[in-house]
């Protein structure tokens, strides 16, 4: 899509557009796993496609075109670098796309938000260091 048929579409046509083409990217996916762009897949856990995370994590994907564009912008320029200091990590999108675009970085994420933390820690993986702050 261009930046110019952006401009003539409705912001709800837009976010149409983007969850069309997200849900495209589910297929075939099993249930804890949610594709966040084409080739970048991070572990959700089990539940229904509106559960958490996987709500907040959507933000990033259809539901916010402007929160769409700054995962756009990050992935771009996060690719190839080694280490990610997430602060204020949230349930650490970042983090976890980082982890999956540098498969031989490390990302450390500081939450102090207890239950975002909580999250956070469900998902995190191997690659991700966590840490409690606050």
């Amino acid at each position: 899509m261009t930046i110019q048929n952006q401009k003539t579409m409705t912001q709800d046509e837009h976010i149409q557009q983007l969850k069309e083409a997200h849900d495209k990217l589910q297929e075939g996916l099993p249930s804890h796993q949610m594709a966040i762009r084409d080739g970048i897949v991070v572990d959700v856990g089990e539940g229904a496609y509106d559960s958490y995370p996987r709500f907040g994590f959507q933000h990033f994907c259809w539901r916010n075109p402007i929160c769409v564009q700054e995962l756009d912008l990050f992935i771009k320029y996060a690719k190839g670098k080694k280490c990610l200091l997430d602060c204020g990590a949230f349930h650490g999108i970042f983090s976890l796309v980082f982890n999956e675009i540098n498969k031989d970085g490390v990302a450390y994420a500081f939450e102090p938000f207890s239950e975002a933390y909580q999250t956070l820690v469900k998902y995190s993986g191997d690659r991700l260091g966590t840490f409690h702050v606050g």
